[in-house]
């Protein structure tokens, strides 16, 4: 997972987690101030566009809903108890 790997370049202690590894575990423990907070949410959206950008461009995407083909939501029935 692309988000695992740079929050770890960037020092974050995150995990895979979950049924079929399809969640993350991000340890809030060293994030005393709620501007670490903001940061690290800013870091995540970031992540997250270039993932999309790159994938946009990748695969010659051109509109929503070919997007959402390429990069389907997980179903909501894949957490585990």
């Amino acid at each position: 997972m692309e988000i695992i790997f740079q929050l770890g370049k960037l020092g974050y202690p995150v995990e895979q987690c979950h049924f079929g590894r399809r969640g993350v575990r991000i340890s809030f423990h060293y994030l005393h101030e709620a501007k670490d907070v903001d940061e690290l949410f800013k870091i995540m959206e970031k992540i997250h566009i270039d993932f999309l950008t790159k994938l946009v461009a990748r695969k010659g995407i051109k509109t929503f809903a070919e997007l959402q083909k390429e990069s389907p939501n997980i179903s909501d029935d894949w957490m585990e108890d």
